[in-house]
């Protein structure tokens, strides 16, 4: 039986990521796995929101799209591996600086 190639420690890998709706919030849930907090930075431009997180045996980038949100209500909890962002939603109508 063929041996499974092993992915080098140190390759940037793009993780799995959801957004979900739950009630009046916006949730993003991305793993992460062997990554620590205080390697993990988030931007917001515009629609995406940009997660990155590196150390140096690991590396992960990737985006998620995102409804209205309000970006100052944004909270983060990272706990094995999972890194959950959650916003609240923007009323309808409402539109954000450098989105269109």
């Amino acid at each position: 039986m063929a041996e499974i190639p092993a992915i080098p420690p140190r390759a940037t890998r793009e993780p799995v990521t959801e957004v979900h709706q739950i009630g009046n919030e916006i949730k993003v849930i991305i793993e992460l796995p062997g990554a620590k907090d205080d390697m993990i930075q988030l931007e917001i431009t515009g629609s995406t929101l940009v997660i990155d997180a590196r150390d140096a045996d690991h590396h992960y980038h990737t985006t998620a799209s995102l409804p209205l949100v309000d970006a100052g209500s944004m909270q983060r909890s990272f706990k094995n591996g999972i890194l959950e962002v959650t916003f609240g939603n923007l009323p309808a109508g409402t539109t954000v600086p450098g989105t269109n």
